[in-house]
């Protein structure tokens, strides 16, 4: 789609800065916390960096090669984490599942934030490991025989979710 001309992508700012200021707009709407972005309402603003976001995601030059698709895990497992903030004790757990070893927990860091973690190792298939909490989300791919590490942060409201997934 041809949003900007020929050469869309590299006219446009930095997505990953876009993804940050809305990923931090949500979150402090979900607090309840007022924000006042560029003069305009957190709506307002919300609606305009939600465009922003959109029209990078589906701006491209003329034929420019499109990603692959992701494939479809053939195995795959999740678990929710709520870690007490007010506890010092780490929830983490080690599991055999799909024919790999999984290792995921959740921990409150230094600054008073909740970290969630999920490693996943698998000696002959591709695989990964996702971290999810908040709006955060990281997803980490690895080849047979290495791991796949994933950790995300937010919040200690937030639910951990940390997956694993085999693909053939």
């Amino acid at each position: 789609m041809h949003l900007f001309g020929q050469h869309a992508l590299e006219l446009l700012i930095d997505y990953p800065a876009l993804a940050k200021i809305y990923s931090i707009i949500t979150e402090r709407a979900r607090k309840g916390v007022i924000v006042n972005l560029f003069g305009k309402s957190i709506t307002a603003t919300a609606a305009a960096v939600t465009l922003a976001v959109g029209m990078l995601a589906t701006a491209s030059p003329a034929g420019a090669a499109t990603e692959p698709s992701t494939p479809e895990p053939t195995a795959w497992g999740m678990v929710a984490i709520d870690v007490d903030p007010s506890s010092s004790v780490t929830t983490m757990a080690v599991k055999d599942v799909g024919g790999g070893t999984w290792n995921y927990g959740s921990t409150i860091t230094d600054t008073g934030k909740k970290r969630c973690y999920s490693y996943y190792f698998h000696g002959s298939k591709q695989h990964s490991a996702t971290a999810k909490i908040g709006s955060n989300s990281l997803k980490a791919a690895a080849a047979p025989g290495k791991s796949a590490m994933a950790t995300a942060v937010a919040g200690v409201a937030y639910t951990c979710y940390a997956y694993w997934a085999v693909y053939d």
